[in-house]
């Protein structure tokens, strides 16, 4: 089908001047969109058949222009221009006067749109007025600061228009008051309150002040002529609240009054330990009220007078009293009651260690002192373990469950009441980390919410450090993220560090994120550069997107941003970035090229070795020689110049009238860097002076090779420099590699021999080369698929119980192997298994279980082939691992 090229163009419709646009041309047939094209700096579309295009020219300071083309009224090859209209502006005119002497006042002005900062200036006592021009219409902010004076924060409107408006503004400066100390204290003991302060003006009840009195002292400082109310919460306390006349000369103190508490102490008649309980509490009105008893926990009343008191507790016998309270504030009651045990039961509650919540599902078994399940548990409604032992003898127990890891304990009969906490094991553990963007560093003060694909809130579990928090999934699912952070945006990137774990980078309020544009400061060509930015003179990282060039970074916030751009063949740029280098959404570096290759094209002379004989000289502004050089395979004269400096060509050539002329590199952009010289033959007359002759280039036609032109003899000699033709390189096709056999698994290396003495270990064990050590366990055996030990005592195993016991530091893993005999999932649980009853040997002759693990690998991390019967024998082991010394 026919095409017709139509070549685009917009220029400003007041002034006639060429403007730069986003060109967006539509088919009004399939409403595709056209590919624009460009060919020496000309932008244009090809039209197929009879189609009408929509087009449009956008430009950030312009309006939007549109116009439609129909295809049957215009011819190929012409153009269509589209006049665009500029966008209209305000021009701020900005004085700071002294609020006393009404008098102009030099100052620094920071001027801020939607919280982006678009201008800063000062002013001096010569030049008094600030003055900025704006493009956008709405809310903006000065923030003015002058020697002596209060900082102000001022907010105005602006219309922009066309022409431009001007906006006239006068900031009245204030002298800063005096700065006094709140102290809030409490009332009895007069010692200091962490309490919630908020400051406020009576008289229009604008809160000026609103956080937290760290150790209970604000320092505030009170303006005349202003009234100011302050408010004091904290918890356990009567809320503080005072109204103060005028601005404060001197500190002021803050008395709060303390609520009055019941806190209850509930022990063992025998252990004197704490134990769970429900307390039933009835006030003076009747009034009842119910309350799980927590060790240190306040009870609030809300009555004056006598209370009845029942207090219950699962396996003991019940008790009751009276408590009186004389008054709401003041002084607390710290009532005693010791129950009597009713039964030799153990109840014991098995929680997640993060939520608080009992673990319904959890795997919770007892053994007795040979490595015997114990029967007989059972749970009561809460979903209580509760069973009866032999005090005689030693028992232990094993907890854990789907996505927990195992726990196990010694039972003491001292402590028959107690809460077991499971932790999530590090498959279903998925961290969270908020970090600041570019600074690295952890955001501490925020909150976060997850939610997952079906709309469903997630746990979130704060570690309290280095912004880290955690949740538990047991499946790969896509979440949302809500985040709170003083001081931040809410929105987060998020980086991926594995399957399990992310950090969420925040951007700190005030700042923007902008692409960074590096171009050619002639040619206005985007460049590819290696960028390196910095804050405060510290490297951060940029934000670059996969299989683009575009990158990121944030400006803003009254900090120091410095920028590095480097380029092979440019000048390197280093400095601060300022304002004026942003241009719209992007900041701009402009570089120089080291030198640009301009080609001379000689039109009147077609034969090469004409070409060659010509006298051409280039010579910069200050006089130095450029060197050139013919170049035969295009019939062009080549020369690499600067691109900022001004340059004159002279060329001579027999039978042609002399030519000169000047230019600069900059003007020959849209010509791709050529420059054309159209030689005049010369009217056929005698010269009687032979012009003063300049340096002729000869050339030969096949070698590079540097060539020697004719110099008069106070000149240095010029030479050039002839590319050689490319050679059609000789590609070697490589021989094809040899199939090479799978290798076969890397082994273990054996693990060190087992000291044999307690001493021995002790030495061995101290050792900081042995933290991770592997030791093998050479006198423990199993009979065939038995996870049983086969000797009932082991000398080896009795030693390392003994040093465990006399070394608190030490924590070991023992860790079972099989050989590659049988089906791999029975190998590893057999290994698992073995492993448990050699910890278990180590708990009943008194190692501490707590600084004991077992894990087993089956028949993985071999120390030898499974071919013969003897390599097998070494794989089938029990090794110990030290943890920690």
């Amino acid at each position: 089908m026919a095409q017709k090229r139509v070549y685009l163009e917009a220029a400003d419709s007041f002034s006639g001047e060429k403007v730069k646009v986003e060109w967006r041309a539509i088919s009004g047939k399939t409403n595709n969109s056209y590919v624009i094209k460009t060919e020496d700096n000309l932008q244009f579309i090809d039209i197929i058949g009879d189609d009408e295009v929509q087009l449009k020219a956008i430009n950030d300071l312009y309006y939007v222009e549109e116009k439609i083309v129909f295809a049957s009224d215009i011819n190929d090859g012409e153009e269509v221009k589209l006049g665009v209209e500029k966008r209209p502006t305000a021009s701020l005119k900005i004085v700071a006067k002294s609020k006393e002497t009404d008098r102009d006042e030099p100052a620094s002005y920071e001027v801020f749109f939607e919280g982006r900062m678009v201008g800063r200036g000062n002013t001096t006592r010569s030049s008094l007025k600030y003055e900025l021009v704006v493009q956008q219409s709405g809310s903006y902010q000065i923030i003015t600061k002058s020697p002596g004076y209060s900082e102000s924060k001022t907010d105005f409107d602006v219309q922009i228009g066309n022409p431009s408006n001007l906006v006239e503004m006068v900031v009245y400066l204030e002298k800063p008051g005096n700065q006094v100390a709140i102290r809030f204290t409490d009332e009895q003991s007069g010692k200091p309150v962490n309490a919630s302060v908020k400051i406020s003006e009576t008289s229009s009840g604008k809160v000026v002040y609103d956080e937290a009195a760290p150790n209970g002292v604000v320092l505030f400082t009170f303006k005349s002529g202003i009234n100011y109310k302050i408010t004091g919460v904290s918890k356990d306390y009567r809320e503080y609240s005072k109204t103060l006349e005028g601005s404060q000369r001197e500190d002021l103190k803050a008395v709060m009054r303390p609520y009055a508490f019941i806190e209850f102490k509930i022990t063992d008649s025998r252990t004197k330990r704490p134990i769970p309980a429900s307390i039933k509490l009835i006030s003076p009105s009747g009034k009842t009220n119910t309350y799980a008893y927590k060790e240190g926990e306040k009870i609030r009343p809300e009555e004056t007078g006598d209370y009845k008191v029942e207090i219950q507790s699962e396996g003991y016998v019940p008790s009751s009293g009276t408590v009186g309270v004389a008054s709401l504030y003041g002084s607390s009651v710290e009532p005693v009651f010791t129950l009597v045990e009713a039964d030799k039961q153990f109840f014991i509650n098995v929680i997640d260690h993060y939520t608080k919540e009992r673990v319904g599902n959890a795997d919770f078994r007892v053994f007795g002192p040979g490595g015997e399940e114990m029967p007989g548990i059972k749970q009561n409604e809460n979903g209580t373990y509760y069973f009866i032992t032999d005090p005689e003898k030693s028992y232990f127990i094993e907890s854990g469950g789907k996505g927990y890891q195992p726990v196990t304990k010694s039972l003491k009969e001292d402590n028959k009441r107690f809460t077991l906490e499971l932790y999530w094991t590090p498959e279903v553990t998925h961290s969270f980390k908020l970090m600041e963007q570019f600074t690295n560093k952890p955001v501490t003060n925020a909150s976060l919410k997850i939610i997952n694909e079906y709309g469903k809130e997630l746990f979130v579990y704060d570690t309290k450090k280095d912004g880290i928090f955690l949740t538990r999934m047991e499946e790969k699912i896509n979440v949302n993220y809500s985040i709170v952070a003083e001081g931040y945006q809410s929105d987060a990137i998020p980086k991926i560090l594995s399957s399990n774990a992310q950090e969420l980078y925040l951007t700190p309020i005030g700042t923007a994120t902008y692409n960074v544009e590096v171009i050619d400061l002639v040619s206005k060509e985007r460049l590819k550069a290696s960028i390196k930015y910095f804050l405060d003179k510290k490297e951060i990282d940029l934000v670059e997107y996969e299989g683009s060039d575009r990158v990121e970074v944030s400006y803003g916030g009254n900090k120091n941003y410095s920028i590095e751009v480097r380029m092979k063949g440019y000048t390197s740029f280093t400095g601060l970035v300022g304002a004026e280098m942003i241009k719209g959404n992007s900041i701009v570096i402009p570089l120089t090229k080291d030198a640009y290759l301009i080609s001379f094209k000689i039109i009147g002379i077609d034969d090469n070795t004409a070409l060659r004989k010509i006298q051409l000289r280039i010579n910069a502004k200050g006089g130095e020689r450029a060197t050139e050089k013919f170049v035969a395979k295009t019939s062009i004269y080549e020369a690499d110049l600067l691109g900022e400096e001004s340059y004159t060509i002279q060329v001579l050539a027999d039978g042609f009238e002399a030519y000169a002329d000047a230019f600069k590199v900059s003007d020959l952009v849209e010509s791709n860097f050529v420059k054309t010289i159209t030689l005049k033959e010369a009217p056929k007359t005698i010269i009687k002076e032979k012009p003063e002759p300049v340096a002729i280039v000869e050339v030969p036609e096949p070698e590079p090779e540097i060539v020697k032109p004719e110099v008069k003899k106070e000149e240095a000699p010029v030479l050039a420099v002839v590319k050689p033709e490319p050679k059609t390189p000789i590609i070697e096709k490589p021989a094809p590699k040899p199939i090479q056999k799978p290798a076969l698994p890397p082994k273990e290396k054996v693990a060190a021999a087992m000291p044999k003495t307690v001493s021995q270990m002790q030495a061995e064990f101290n050792k900081k080369t042995s933290l991770g050590q592997r030791y093998l366990l050479e006198e423990v055996y199993f009979d065939q698929g038995s996870s049983k030990i086969r000797d009932a005592e082991v000398t080896e195993l009795n030693e390392l119980a003994e040093t465990i016991k006399n070394n608190e530091n030490f924590v070991i893993e023992i860790v079972g192997y099989t050989d590659n005999v049988g089906d791999p999932r029975l190998n590893l649980g057999l290994s698992q298994f073995r492993a448990k009853a050699v910890a278990n040997y180590l708990f009943f002759k008194g190692a501490d279980p707590d600084r004991i693990r077992s894990n087993g690998f089956g028949q993985e991390k071999a120390v030898a082939e499974n071919d013969t019967e003897e390599n097998r024998a070494k794989n089938r082991r029990v090794e110990m691992v030290l943890i920690k010394n």
